[in-house]
């Protein structure tokens, strides 16, 4: 009867165990050598305690007496059948133990290798590269009047919504009617900055350094007046020259020069002081100042059209290029390299070049067709506009033409030049219809149509998504475009 015990359930649920944890072993090592001791154990346990039940029991058929006084089928000993569950729960424990120990390991050693807390997985977001991400190796930069003398040099916030790219979302323009706005390139266009019309022969100067000023000039019967524009309706005269005045530059965010033709001024524009700066130096334009050169264009006495630059403490003169028809010359914002495109002459061949700041090492970098400087990306890499297939294409320079990186193969979909008249022949690309973002993440085109008409563009060079600014656009005046500013406007 013993033997006929063993076969029974009991012994079924003692195979199927054994033979689960011989099957788990190969996943949980560590813990299964124990746990099938622990099973051999209460096994041999289980047999003497069966052993001694059966000496106790009673033959099957035999009448025990009931509870309720009703013959019945005489049964195990209650302590046979307390001995049984206690096993079946034993065994039972036993197994939850296991299946608890596989699942745990099954998760550890087992888990899909998509990428775990200590190694994640790395997505690459679509249509982005390390040069549209703000740097903080960005510094202060000189450039031409559509786009801001400067670059912050702080590090915009990764989570930053509300104001990415240091705060550079807006640009200055002048409209059809001669007004000054402001275009946040997200939305259209515009909220005006000042209520009255310009006259049409104002000058724009450009953006300071820190984005909260435009600075323009005009000219009336014989007198010169400057203004700087500090935010919407709130502008400020801060000088008045008897006779005709040049351009100004900026210096900072507090300081301003202004050539007279026959010298240079220094004026504080908040305090609306004027010192001199270089008393005797004939310079028909100014273009930008990195201390301690100020750079200018060549005049009557001096090669036509070439850049130059004054030592302001020696007042030594460099030549820096040769006289380029037309040009605008690009300061690198670590101040080693000018940069400029030749296309008339009347020197050198077509092309864009690159000098040293002192005028030495001049060479041919690119023969792109028409290729312009339009600014710099956020890692100081020069950004070009030029042709390519019809099509005025976005070009991030490298080292070799081999690393040129196209960021947008048409900035103006459709327009036959960027500029505000064209002839045959004539260079399609202008200054003035362009304005680059200090950080290179967006470009606003302005295009001129086959029908006479304009188009202007917002360009977002991180998404490549393409906007054309309707209140702007389809009309036979041209805008006039400042540059990037940080004017706080709606």
């Amino acid at each position: 009867m013993g033997q006929h015990e063993e076969q029974g359930p009991d012994s079924q649920i003692r195979t199927a165990l054994k033979d689960v944890l011989a099957t788990s072993e190969k996943q949980v090592p560590p813990t299964t050598g124990a746990i099938l001791a622990a099973i051999r154990q209460e096994q041999s346990l289980q047999k003497e305690d069966t052993n001694s039940v059966e000496e106790q029991e009673l033959e099957p058929g035999s009448l025990v007496p009931s509870v309720d006084s009703r013959p019945q089928t005489a049964r195990r000993s209650p302590r046979r059948t307390r001995v049984i569950w206690q096993n079946i729960a034993a065994i039972a424990a036993v197994l939850v133990i296991i299946l608890a120990s596989v699942g745990l390991f099954s998760h550890r050693f087992f888990a899909p290798a998509v990428g775990t807390a200590s190694t994640p997985t790395l997505h690459k977001t679509p249509l982005q590269t390390p040069r549209l991400s703000p740097s903080p190796a960005v510094t202060p930069s000189s450039s031409p009047a559509t786009s801001p003398t400067g670059v912050s040099s702080s590090t915009p916030s990764p989570a930053a919504t509300v104001a990415p790219f240091d705060g550079w979302n807006r640009v200055a323009l002048v409209t059809p009617m001669f007004t000054l706005a402001n275009l946040n390139y997200l939305t259209d266009c515009c909220t005006p900055l000042t209520s009255n019309r310009l006259p049409s022969n104002t000058i724009f100067d450009g953006v300071s350094q820190d984005g909260q000023n435009v600075m323009y000039h005009t000219v009336n019967d014989g007198t010169t007046v400057y203004y700087t524009q500090l935010s919407a309706s709130k502008n400020a005269t801060i000088y008045t020259l008897k006779g005709n005045g040049g351009n100004a530059i900026w210096l900072n965010s507090t300081y301003a020069l202004i050539t007279t033709f026959s010298s240079v001024i220094e004026v504080n524009v908040q305090a609306e002081t004027v010192s001199t700066f270089l008393p005797s130096l004939m310079a028909p334009h100014i273009n930008f100042y990195r201390k301690p050169f100020l750079y200018f264009t060549g005049g009557a006495d001096r090669t036509m059209d070439a850049l130059y630059r004054i030592d302001v403490n020696t007042n030594a003169v460099q030549q820096v290029t040769f006289g380029s028809t037309g040009a605008t010359f690009w300061l690198s914002p670590d101040g080693a390299t000018v940069y400029f495109a030749n296309t008339v002459g009347p020197a050198g061949n077509p092309g864009l070049y690159a000098v040293n700041s002192d005028g030495t090492n001049q060479r041919l970098l690119r023969q792109y067709l028409f290729g312009t400087p339009i600014g710099y990306a956020a890692d100081n890499s020069l950004i070009i506009m030029r042709v390519e297939n019809g099509a005025f294409q976005v070009l991030d320079l490298g080292v070799t033409a081999q690393q040129d990186q196209v960021m947008l193969n048409n900035a103006a979909p459709g327009a036959t030049a960027l500029c505000k008249i064209t002839s045959v022949g004539a260079d399609p690309i202008c200054g003035g219809n362009f304005a680059l973002a200090p950080y290179g993440h967006a470009l606003i085109v302005q295009g001129l149509y086959a029908n006479g008409t304009y188009k202007v563009w917002s360009d977002d060079l991180t998404t490549l998504k393409q906007m054309v600014v309707p209140s702007l656009s389809g009309t036979y005046s041209p805008i006039q475009l400042i540059g990037w500013d940080k004017i706080p406007t709606p």
